[in-house]
């Protein structure tokens, strides 16, 4: 797994930076021989902040880490308190400094968390355009078989729950990561598909992002009538809220009678 793409309010050195240092510092991979080693996602994270020249390191000595409040599949996010100190690392100015929560998650419950965004003169306000903005950013990189996610920030006050921590934050910026499928799937679900067995994706991945795999996997069939297969399923996407309401009955009558896949997401 890789990072391939970031996407920022505004494109600037210090804003990349600071993503890339907040990334690495919200982070359990290990670093060993000059990457990161761990969970795929975040080594990945931790090797594209290594990339960039930051010394990930002295980054993770100097902003120590006070607390975690670990990633579950509920919230889908997690996040750290860490200090900083003015002028580090790409630090926005007219923000206090001290304590200072990293939230790193899903993009849309990152960004129902923040009522702002980070630019260079600070944190400014989100409107409706503007998360418009960030959700057509996130489908974009998405839908290009991406696996994004958020960075959010806020200074800390006294109180440390997860919930006060998480709340009231500022987006800082979106990371686009790439995990290529095996290159032996593509012809193992072809050889599945000829002896009759109905092949089914189910994903914790973000439903375009799973979509767009799928595609790359021959699972669906191409959005054009040219290079179509004959052997590839039309799309049915069953998300994680839809796939919590159904019994397991209909579930079963899904998977049972149909020629669709689903994708929880």
């Amino acid at each position: 797994m890789e990072l391939e793409e970031l996407w920022l309010p505004e494109e600037t050195p210090e804003r990349r930076n600071f993503l890339l240092a907040g990334s690495a510092l919200c982070n359990n991979a290990r670093l060993s021989g000059g990457g990161g080693v761990g969970d795929p996602t975040e080594a990945a994270l931790v090797q594209a902040a290594l990339e960039a020249g930051l010394d990930v390191e002295a980054l993770r000595k100097r902003h120590g880490r006070l607390l975690e409040v670990p990633f579950d599949s509920h919230r889908r996010r997690m996040s750290v308190v860490v200090e900083w100190r003015p002028g580090e690392h790409g630090w926005p100015p007219g923000l206090a400094t001290g304590r200072v929560v990293l939230t790193k998650g899903a993009p849309l419950e990152i960004l129902a968390q923040c009522n702002a965004y980070l630019m260079s003169a600070g944190a400014v306000p989100l409107q409706a355009a503007s998360r418009e903005q960030v959700r057509r950013a996130n489908d974009r990189m998405a839908a290009r078989g991406y696996r994004v996610l958020a960075l959010a920030m806020a200074p800390v006050g006294q109180n440390t729950g997860g919930d006060i921590l998480e709340s009231n934050q500022i987006l800082v910026g979106l990371l686009g990561l790439y995990d290529p499928p095996r290159p032996e799937v593509p012809q193992a679900i072809r050889q599945c598909r000829e002896a009759g067995i109905k092949v089914t994706m189910v994903t914790g991945d973000y439903g375009l992002t799973a979509q767009a795999v799928a595609q790359q996997l021959g699972l669906l069939e191409p959005t054009g009538p040219i290079g179509t297969s004959p052997m590839a399923d039309p799309v049915r996407v069953i998300d994680g809220a839809t796939l919590a309401q159904i019994s397991d009955l209909q579930l079963r009558q899904l998977l049972k009678n149909r020629h669709r896949w689903c994708l929880p997401g």
